[in-house]
């Protein structure tokens, strides 16, 4: 997902001006209100007690299908709304996804852990960024919007197949005292 479906800076600004024929002021308010879904999503995930791998499927979904929304969008207004339910769904997953690999790593290798996610996760980012460029290049930012909703919807579904040991909040609470 973080090569393909976080790639904002790169699609938005191509979206706000040759889709609805804005300017950089149309690019600011989706910025900042995909900005506002963003802070919203991760203040709602504080309300879950225990990151569970269903969770990260709702969001990842969620995240995918607000993305496909936001391409179909015929208005800035519409646009506008998707985007922000897009940043919520989008970093509820990151915030979820984020806690998840603290709260199930071993001690000892949680730092190990945290590093590998912000490579693969953060910094795929800029790789994605020029592939993006490219797709939003030849199948303009609709496509390219798309290209990141099919992405976190095969993320969804990936880890919906996925299969973990079950561990009871109880056996986490143990583990951490």
């Amino acid at each position: 997902m973080g090569l393909l479906s976080f790639n904002f800076p790169v699609i938005l600004p191509v979206f706000a001006e040759k889709t609805f024929h804005g300017t950089g002021g149309t690019y600011s308010l989706m910025s900042a209100v995909l900005s506002a879904g963003s802070v919203l999503g991760s203040l709602a995930v504080g309300k879950v007690p225990h990151p569970r791998r269903q969770y990260l499927v709702v969001t990842s979904l969620a995240f995918g299908i607000a993305l496909g929304a936001t391409a179909l969008a015929p208005t800035v207004p519409i646009a506008c709304v998707l985007l922000v339910a897009a940043g919520a769904a989008g970093f509820s997953f990151v915030t979820l996804a984020s806690v998840a690999l603290q709260l199930h790593a071993a001690p000892e290798f949680r730092g190990r852990v945290m590093a590998l996610w912000v490579f693969v996760f953060i910094g795929t980012t800029p790789i994605g960024s020029v592939v993006m460029g490219w797709i939003t290049q030849g199948w303009g930012p609709r496509g390219a919007l798309w290209v990141g909703a099919v992405a976190a919807i095969v993320a969804a579904g990936g880890a919906f197949l996925i299969r973990t040991p079950i561990r009871t909040d109880d056996e986490l609470e143990t583990r951490f005292r």
